[in-house]
C-alpha cells in the first residue's frame, strides 16, 4: 500500500456492558481451513505462494495474541505482508507508536484501487465525496428526488409489494453492539419488511434479535462453524415457509456457506431466498468467485414456479463477476433492475458512514452488498388471482440504516442495509 492507502481502524475505548461478551469471544477462530493449500493471485504483491489456509489461521492467531487485538484485524496486516508474520507485527506496533491504544478491524478490509469508484474517476464522484468529507460525523440523508419519493410513496399507499431487506450488522464489532443491534430490531419492526437476511450475526445479535422480533418472524439459522453467521427471518404474516437448507462451502477457509429458506407469499407466490456472507479479501477472492459461481448454480436449480432472491454481504467486486463471464442469462441485479439509482449504489461507504475511524486521505465506496433475482418461469395452475397467475417484481431499491442512533452516536452497523420493493403482478 502507497502512504496514501494505508489504513487504520480505530474504535473507542468504550468497554461493552456486563452481559456483553468478553473480549476474548471476538477473538475466537474467525475462520475453519478445510482445503490443504491456497494458491496464490494475481491480486497479491509478491511471487512468493500464500500459504495454506491453516497456517493462514495460526499466524493470525499468533499475531491476535501478541497484540492483544483479533484475527480479523491479524488478516489485514498479514495479507498485505504476503502472510509474514514478523513483517505484519512490526507494521502494527509503527501504525500505533507501541502505545496501548489498539486498533481493531472486524471486517473485510484490502487495498481498494481496483474498485468501481476508483475505475470510474468521474468528477462528480470527487466533487461528492470532497463535500461529505468536510462533515463527516452529520447524520447521512440520502438525497432522493420528488419523483422517487412518490414512487414510494405510491408503493405504500397500495400496499400491493413484497419487501426483502439484506444487511450485515456488523456482530463482530463488540462497540455498542446491543444498541446497535437494537437499532436493526427497530428497523426491521418499522420496515415491516417479508423477508430479513442477515450477516455477520453473533449468538448476542442473535439473542437480541429474537427478543424484539419472534413474535413477527420465523428464524432460520446458517450457523456451522464460526461464530459469525448468516440468519434468515421470515414474516408470519406474509409467508409460509415450507422448507430450509445450509450448503457448505468447500473451498471455504473462514467457514462461510449458503443459506436457503423456501415460502408462499400471501399463497400466492412460491418464492425461494438465499444469503450469503462470501469470502472476504483480496488473497481469497479465487474462492469468492467459485463460491458465487455455486451460488448461480444453486439459483439456476430451483423449480421453475419459483422465484428466487440472493442476497447478502457478498463481498463483489466488478472484476469478480467478468471473472465468470457475468450474471448468467435469467438472472438479475435488483439495483440495476430498478433504475440504478447512484445514491444507493454504494453499501459500505467510509465517506459517509463514521462508525469507523479511517485514517487515510481515501475513503472506499463498495457495493460489496447485493440482490439478485431470478424471476418465475413457468406457470402453476394452483396459483390464480382471478383466473390469473402471479408472480414478483422488482420496483424500487432503497438504502436503510442511515440514521446514527441517538443512544450510542452510532449507524446500526457499518454496512448500509439493502431493501427492495416487489409489486404482485399477473403473468
Amino acid at each position: 500500500m502507497s502512504s496514501e492507502d494505508d489504513i487504520q481502524y480505530v474504535y473507542e475505548s468504550k468497554k461493552p456492558k456486563s452481559n456483553v461478551k468478553s473480549r476474548n469471544y471476538f477473538k475466537e477462530e474467525r475462520f475453519k481451513s478445510k482445503k490443504s493449500e491456497s494458491e496464490s493471485d494475481s491480486d497479491q504483491k509478491s511471487s512468493e505462494q500464500t500459504p495454506n489456509g491453516a497456517e493462514c489461521l495460526k499466524r493470525c492467531k499468533e499475531f491476535a495474541e501478541r497484540t492483544g487485538t483479533d484475527t480479523a484485524l491479524a488478516m489485514f496486516y498479514l495479507q498485505e505482508t504476503n502472510w509474514n508474520l514478523e513483517k505484519g507485527l512490526n507494521a502494527y506496533f509503527d501504525a500505533t507508536d507501541n502505545k496501548s491504544s489498539k486498533i481493531v478491524a472486524c471486517f473485510d478490509v484490502e487495498k481498494l484501487d481496483d474498485d468501481e469508484d476508483r475505475q470510474r474517476g468521474k468528477n462528480s464522484s470527487k466533487k461528492a465525496k470532497t463535500s461529505r468529507e468536510e462533515s463527516p460525523e452529520q447524520t447521512v440523508s440520502v438525497d432522493v428526488n420528488d419523483e422517487t419519493e412518490t414512487k414510494k410513496g405510491t408503493l405504500m399507499e397500495k400496499g400491493k409489494y413484497f419487501k426483502i431487506l439484506s444487511w450485515n450488522i456488523d456482530g463482530l464489532d463488540a462497540t455498542s453492539i446491543e444498541a446497535r443491534t437494537m437499532g436493526v430490531a427497530n428497523k426491521v419492526k418499522k420496515e415491516e419488511p417479508d423477508v430479513v437476511l442477515l450477516q455477520e450475526v453473533v449468538e448476542l445479535t442473535e439473542d437480541i434479535l429474537r427478543d424484539n422480533l419472534s413474535d413477527k418472524y420465523e428464524f432460520f439459522s446458517g450457523k456451522l462453524y464460526t461464530e459469525y453467521y448468516t440468519m434468515i427471518l421470515v414474516s408470519k404474516k406474509t409467508c409460509t415457509a415450507s422448507s430450509n437448507q445450509l450448503i457448505d462451502f468447500e473451498n471455504s477457509v473462514m467457514g462461510r456457506n449458503l443459506l436457503k429458506v423456501k415460502f408462499t407469499y400471501k399463497k400466492l407466490v412460491d418464492v425461494c431466498v438465499m444469503t450469503s456472507h462470501l469470502e472476504s479479501t483480496a488473497d481469497f477472492s479465487k474462492q469468492r468467485i467459485e463460491q458465487l459461481r455455486k451460488c448461480f448454480k444453486e439459483i439456476e436449480s430451483q423449480n421453475e414456479n419459483s422465484l428466487v432472491f440472493f442476497g447478502g454481504d457478498l463481498n463483489l467486486r466488478d472484476k469478480d463477476l467478468e471473472a465468470i463471464g457475468g450474471l448468467p442469462k435469467g438472472i438479475n441485479d435488483v439495483w440495476l433492475a430498478t433504475g440504478k439509482r447512484k445514491e444507493c449504489e454504494y453499501t459500505w461507504d467510509m465517506s459517509r458512514n463514521t462508525n469507523l475511524r479511517w485514517a487515510a486521505k481515501y475513503k472506499p465506496r463498495c457495493r460489496f452488498d447485493r440482490l439478485f433475482y431470478r424471476p418465475k418461469i413457468s406457470k402453476q395452475q394452483s396459483q390464480v388471482v382471478n383466473d390469473q397467475e402471479c408472480t414478483l417484481m422488482p420496483v424500487y431499491f432503497e438504502l436503510e440504516g442511515l440514521e446514527k442512533l441517538k443512544s450510542c452516536g452510532k449507524f446500526c452497523s457499518d454496512h448500509w442495509a439493502i431493501q427492495a420493493y416487489c409489486q404482485i403482478e399477473s403473468m
